[in-house]
């Protein structure tokens, strides 16, 4: 309840100059299908006591051992940071205490095979170990669904090709889990801008109904086309298979990818629509996927203005540096519990964010 106060300013902008756009991204997480552990099946075992979890090596190995190596086992915020390995070589016993949350965790611990036991202490009742100390790359590992986010903005159409910050207005957001499987960072971002696009082009008919035109079932691809709009991307592989006009089974390995970004294309070029790529330090819905700093995506929702171009986005994190340091606060993170949200044009809107 830090930020209840902060509400979503609805920007004035001339309907002829009315746009409505999408932002979409993805956190991609593995399948079982695809290999999640680093360890498959082996002779080793987990046990469990009421204060440890000790890893029984069986199997000769070289390289120490990680909690989400390998199924059954612990979660990863349930342990503490030590780790007690024990090292069994030519019938001589050694010890080494270390800690696996480092980004070295996985190194070698001798020149030859050895065996033996891992051992995590369990947390204190009540205690769990902050994701901030879980190296990204292993807590990927427990991860089995994918996170998608979208935002729909309305906007004024010099956004595309201004350098200058422009007017916008949030107009809906959703953070959710993906419901197919994914098996790399482009099936995941490609899954969300396929659903960013069916939400996008719903405003865009709210916008023509205002206009007084009259839709038809039958021909409201046609009219919508009416209305040019934009998809914003940080993943520049999705943004690369997109706009260039090759076979999309010729850049990515996964076939079912392959048809949904021929989709996108078609619907992108059919229903006049861009694709647009943006850094990720512009990319406003990071924090419907991923735990990160949320800032920029507050100050939008303050402010009413955005870039997406280097020039303008530059501009933006010096207004958003000066405003933190004019309120005396630290850039705060995580509004990853923003679930779903919309709002109507004309008036302002009291947003709680539980963050």
């Amino acid at each position: 309840m830090d930020h209840k106060n902060i509400g979503i300013k609805v920007m004035p902008i001339p309907l002829d100059r009315l746009r409505a756009g999408v932002v979409t991204d993805a956190s991609w997480g593995n399948s079982k299908e695809f290999g999640t552990f680093l360890e498959q099946d082996s002779d080793d075992w987990w046990e469990e006591t009421s204060t440890t979890w000790t890893r029984h090596h069986v199997m000769e190995r070289r390289t120490a051992f990680h909690p989400a190596a390998c199924p059954n086992g612990p979660d990863l915020h349930d342990v503490q940071p030590m780790r007690i390995t024990e090292m069994n070589v030519n019938d001589r016993t050694s010890t080494i205490r270390d800690e696996w949350t480092t980004s070295d965790s996985l190194r070698p611990l001798a020149s030859q095979s050895w065996t033996g036991t891992t051992t995590f202490y369990k947390q204190d009742k009540g205690q769990m170990l902050d994701s901030k100390d879980i190296h990204a790359g292993y807590e990927q590992l427990n991860k089995l669904y994918s996170q998608g986010g979208e935002i729909v903005i309305f906007y004024d159409q010099a956004l595309p090709e201004s350098q200058s910050l422009q007017n916008v207005s949030v107009a809906s957001w959703k953070s959710y889990r993906l419901k197919r499987q994914t098996v790399n960072t482009l099936s995941s971002e490609t899954q969300a801008l396929v659903r960013g696009l069916g939400s996008v082009h719903w405003y865009r008919i709210l916008i023509l109904e205002a206009r007084g035109l009259q839709l038809s079932a039958r021909e409201w691809h046609r009219e919508v086309s009416r209305l040019p709009f934009i998809c914003v991307t940080d993943s520049k592989s999705l943004y690369d298979a997109v706009s260039k006009y090759t076979n999309p089974a010729s850049q990515c390995g996964d076939k079912r990818t392959s048809i949904d970004i021929s989709l996108i294309k078609q619907e992108v070029n059919n229903l006049n629509g861009n694709i647009r790529w943006v850094d990720g330090r512009t990319m406003l819905a990071d924090p419907l996927t991923k735990e990160t700093r949320s800032d920029l995506l507050r100050h939008v929702l303050r402010t009413g203005q955005w870039a997406i171009l280097e020039e303008g986005s530059a501009l933006q994190h010096k207004l958003l540096e000066r405003t933190s340091r004019h309120e005396g606060t630290e850039p705060m993170s995580n509004a990853s519990a923003i679930e779903t949200g919309e709002i109507s044009l004309g008036f302002w809107l009291p947003l709680h964010l539980h963050v």
